[in-house]
């Protein structure tokens, strides 16, 4: 759910404030890719926010099952968007209710402020080879062992995008291959 002020100076200030803030550095790996963590996003906006009038409030909400973050950008002048984000908890551990927590504030102010949390500079264009998304041998072997047992025909073009898979695609084209949906393991790896 999304909710809006009336705008009349907030929009000029937000434009502004979209130009100085940066996309987080991705600083922190788990399951074989980087990301940037809550303390790399909030380094990223905090000093543009302040210096172009704007602050951040973040809540934890529980609504019935439901478990999420509401995300609150206020202007100086008392405009304000304000964001909600949550989903039904799987587990309810206090680690687990702050993990999930953790998750979507980090991801409402990714959403908030229209960033994308992954900035390599042009690595991954210039060195394909030396990315760190790239599917691990392990990950590949499991895939083409699924894609037998599922009857996939392994063409040549399969064969050539199975090469440069990256680490989540075929994660995710493992998950379509073990519910049997091959329409959608088709779609992951593009064929």
């Amino acid at each position: 759910m999304i909710e809006f002020s009336n705008f009349k100076e907030m929009p000029k200030a937000l434009s502004k404030l979209q130009v100085a803030v940066k996309n987080p550095n991705r600083n922190k790996k788990a399951y074989n890719y980087f990301y940037a963590d809550m303390d790399e996003v909030l380094n990223c906006i905090k000093k543009p926010c302040s210096e172009n009038g704007f602050s951040i409030v973040q809540m934890p909400f529980n609504d019935g099952e439901v478990l999420g973050v509401e995300t609150l950008l206020i202007h100086d002048s008392g405009e304000y968007i304000k964001g909600k984000f949550g989903s039904k908890l799987a587990k309810q551990d206090p680690q687990s209710v702050g993990s999930q927590v953790s998750y979507y504030r980090r991801y409402s102010l990714l959403s908030m402020f229209n960033l994308s949390q992954e900035d390599d500079d042009g690595a991954s264009v210039s060195k394909p080879q030396a990315s760190a998304s790239v599917a691990s041998d392990k990950q590949k072997i499991f895939l083409h062992t699924l894609m037998v047992e599922k009857n996939v025909m392994l063409t040549d073009e399969l064969k050539n995008k199975l090469r440069t898979i990256s680490s989540i695609n075929c994660s995710n084209a493992i998950k379509a291959l073990q519910s049997h949906n091959i329409s959608e393991f088709n779609k992951i790896v593009g064929v």
